[in-house]
């Protein structure tokens, strides 16, 4: 009685508790900019702007070449910040078994999910407004492609 007891709680466990997808995707998370635009300057093979330990340039002069240089690679890529600024800056995603919330100025929206599908260090889910979207682990971080036309993983830091 107690075997078939286990195998129904068992049985029951991963036909809902599994839903939720891992646990390195569970947590509130924000976007980290400077990993996401330093990520796609080394992927092209370019190098990643130098900084302070707080982010910041080292110099104006640096500062304004680097400017120049990310320009010179073209406006795709020189807009890329500023998109990722508009959707996700100051923006937290907190995401649990059943949900992702994104929140933003004191505004937010919050959508369901299912996994389709989930491997040690990827999650593939379908949200509540049928968008697809594969989610990657990145060492302590998490990655989903950007949503336009720009090949740009965006990488997000955990908060909690």
């Amino acid at each position: 009685m107690r075997t078939q007891t286990f195998l129904a709680a068992l049985l029951a466990f991963v036909l809902t508790g599994c839903s939720g997808g891992p646990s390195w995707f569970r947590g509130t998370w924000e976007l980290d900019a400077k990993a996401t635009v330093d990520a796609a300057l080394k992927a092209e093979g370019k190098p990643a702007p130098v900084r302070n330990p707080d982010g910041s340039s080292k110099s104006a002069e640096q500062a304004v070449g680097n400017l120049l240089d990310t320009l010179a690679r073209g406006i795709g890529e020189a807009l890329a910040p500023a998109l990722l600024a508009s959707e996700y800056d100051k923006a937290t995603v907190t995401i649990t078994g059943s949900d992702i919330t994104i929140m933003k100025n004191g505004n937010g929206r919050a959508l369901s999910y299912k996994v389709l599908d989930s491997t040690s260090d990827s999650i593939t889910i379908k949200t509540s407004d049928d968008k697809i979207a594969t989610w990657y682990r990145r060492d302590a971080m998490i990655a989903t492609k950007a949503s336009t036309d720009l090949k740009l993983d965006l990488l997000f830091k955990r908060l909690k």
